[in-house]
């Protein structure tokens, strides 16, 4: 799906919420983004430099591993983690069942991530337990030498990964702090779950992922937020504060946050809608998606263990590094978690 018609597809996916929001104004609908858009994209290298046209701005790559397990007895239960499931934070990133040897499993793993550790079940026990290296977007799954008893590991946690936007409020504000919100979700399963986080913008922001819509940032996380003469009050962006509740959505079972060249896909979909205000011409939405490679990003995904600036923080006095991620795709992919400013992010 071309990047054209998902826009559409968005659009139309609110096109119901957006009569009911403004049949009872006399404000005039518009619809005007590349004053925001054009204005945005022209400040970004003035701050940050050349991006690098293969930057996707997703620390959540795509890595595909084959199992290579001959004359199975019954099919594989594979589950795939972060590091071994008794280890703390092991988080789990796919689960397949295997049916047969030389099938592959296609997975999102957090960008700096440079081996997985997998584990398959049969009805006769225990056949993969160990850690296999990722090589160039690649993982070779072999098995034990020989069955070993036992009982399946206990249940660990999915993955988790943060999308942080921007509302193009302003062509030279970079907070990433309008609207954040979590995404867990294990590949293979037919559903992900939202939590939304953090609420800076002053205006309505209707989030969606996979092109399904989730809500208004705001309200999502407070039921009580009411936007005054068409302004919120910001939530959670001095502190992490109080999450609103989590949102479960079916996804399909080949769901991923990772972006994909071919159909210009990217972070699952993941897209806001904007409502903004203008005292001389009314009312304007703004629909914006995750970005293209080599494009100023209105949002960025980055595993959950993320904190976002607080306030008006630029992204850079919190994350240093951010800057040269941005001239380096495959480079500093830990700016997210080193040499962080924690003066400028939530706590």
């Amino acid at each position: 799906m071309n990047r054209h018609i998902a826009n559409l597809m968005l659009s139309a996916a609110w096109a119901f919420v957006l009569t009911a929001a403004t049949a009872c104004s006399h404000d005039t609908e518009y619809v005007d983004p590349n004053s925001d858009i054009t204005g945005y994209s022209q400040s970004w290298p003035k701050r940050y430099g050349a991006t690098d046209a293969a930057q996707t701005w997703n620390l959540a790559r795509a890595v595909t591993a084959t199992v290579g397990i001959d004359n199975m007895p019954s099919p594989v239960t594979l589950r795939i983690y972060t590091v071994a499931p008794s280890a703390e934070g092991s988080r789990l990133l796919a689960r397949s069942t295997i049916r047969r040897s030389g099938a592959s499993v296609t997975f999102d793993v957090p960008a700096g991530l440079s081996e997985v550790y997998a584990t398959g079940w049969t009805e006769e026990g225990k056949v993969v337990d160990g850690s296999f290296a990722i090589v160039e977007g690649l993982t070779a799954i072999t098995p034990l030498s020989a069955p070993v008893a036992g009982t399946p590991e206990p249940e660990v946690p999915a993955m988790e990964w943060i999308i942080a936007c921007e509302d193009l409020s302003s062509s030279d504000s970079y907070s990433f702090n309008d609207a954040v919100f979590k995404v867990s979700h294990v590949v293979g399963d037919n559903t992900a779950t939202i939590t939304p986080l953090a609420a800076g913008s002053q205006y309505m922001v209707r989030i969606s992922l996979n092109g399904q819509p989730i809500g208004e940032i705001h309200e999502l996380i407070n039921s009580a937020a009411v936007a005054r003469e068409g302004i919120y009050e910001p939530i959670n962006i001095d502190s992490h504060g109080t999450a609103g509740q989590p949102v479960t959505m079916s996804v399909g079972t080949g769901f991923t946050l990772a972006y994909n060249a071919t159909t210009g896909r990217n972070m699952g979909g993941a897209g806001m809608q904007i409502k903004k205000g203008d005292p001389e011409k009314g009312t304007k939405t703004l629909t914006i998606l995750a970005p293209m490679s080599g494009t100023p990003p209105q949002m960025i995904l980055v595993p959950a263990s993320w904190s976002w600036p607080k306030g008006d923080a630029q992204i850079e006095q919190a994350y240093p590094d951010f800057r040269n991620w941005n001239q380096h795709a495959d480079r500093y992919l830990d700016w997210y978690d080193t040499n962080v400013n924690t003066s400028f992010t939530v706590e």
